[in-house]
């Protein structure tokens, strides 16, 4: 669910009880409590000066976050197909064969 989805069902279900949201620190700290695990830790920590400043700036926190996580997949990604194309050493004991020579006397007649 993204900030934006969160935010428009925590207003709704705030209706319901209104007394657990009165005044705007506990607005913000029950909608904090339920974003996911990652915002709610960077945001945690920051006291905002109204609950309209701190949704702006968990959109903007949750842009960056996926930016990041973007530029991890593509890392990712990256270093696998890099790794795929290098030839691999496939050394198997018990079964490895030892090219036979052959000496200049065998092969002529």
């Amino acid at each position: 669910m993204t900030v934006c989805e969160y935010r428009d069902k925590f207003t709704q279900l705030s209706r319901y009880c209104p007394n657990e949201v009165e005044n705007d620190e506990d607005k913000q700290d029950h909608f904090v409590e339920g974003l996911n695990d990652g915002l709610s830790y960077i945001m945690s920590n920051v006291k905002y000066a109204s609950f309209q400043e701190m949704v702006d700036r968990a959109l903007v926190l949750e842009i960056k976050c996926r930016k990041m996580e973007d530029k991890k997949r593509k890392y990712n990604s990256s270093q696998q197909q890099a790794g795929a194309s290098r030839p691999r050493y496939n050394n198997q004991q018990g079964s490895q064969s030892r090219p036979t020579y052959q000496s200049s006397n065998q092969g002529q007649q």
